[in-house]
C-alpha cells in the first residue's frame, strides 16, 4: 500500500512540474523552441533508466520530440544513475538534473510562488 501512495505522489509531482513548465515556460529556453518539457524521474537502482534515456535520445535525434527542456528529477539516485544522467546532459544541453530537495526552490524561483508566514 505504501508503494502505491509513493508512486501516486511521484506521479502527481511529475504531472504538476510538467504542466507548470508547459504553461509558464522555464527561463533560459529560447523563444523559437516550443514550451514543452520532458520529465524523467530517476531513482537508485533504476534498471530502466538507460532504456528510457535512449528512447528519449532517439526521439530527439530524429526530431520526433519537440521538447525545449528536459528535467531529470533525482529522487535519491545512486552514483551509477547520476553518471548516466550527467552523460545524457553532456549530450543534450537542454537537459538538467534537478535534485528532489531543490524542486520546490526551482519552481518557486521560476514561477514566483511565495509562501505566507
Amino acid at each position: 500500500m505504501d508503494f502505491i501512495i509513493a508512486a501516486a505522489a511521484v506521479l502527481l509531482i511529475l504531472g504538476a512540474a510538467a504542466g507548470i513548465a508547459f504553461i509558464l515556460r522555464i527561463p533560459g529556453v529560447s523563444d523559437d523552441i516550443p514550451p514543452f518539457a520532458a520529465v524523467v524521474p530517476v531513482w537508485e537502482n533504476d534498471r530502466k533508466l538507460p532504456e528510457r534515456l535512449a528512447t528519449l535520445s532517439e526521439k530527439l535525434a530524429f526530431g520526433d520530440c519537440c521538447t525545449g527542456y528536459i528535467l531529470l528529477l533525482d529522487f535519491g539516485a545512486g552514483e551509477e544513475e547520476l553518471a548516466i544522467c550527467r552523460s545524457f546532459c553532456a549530450e543534450f544541453t537542454q537537459a538538467v538534473i534537478v535534485p528532489e530537495h531543490d524542486l520546490q526552490k526551482i519552481l518557486s524561483k521560476t514561477f514566483a510562488f511565495h509562501q505566507k508566514t
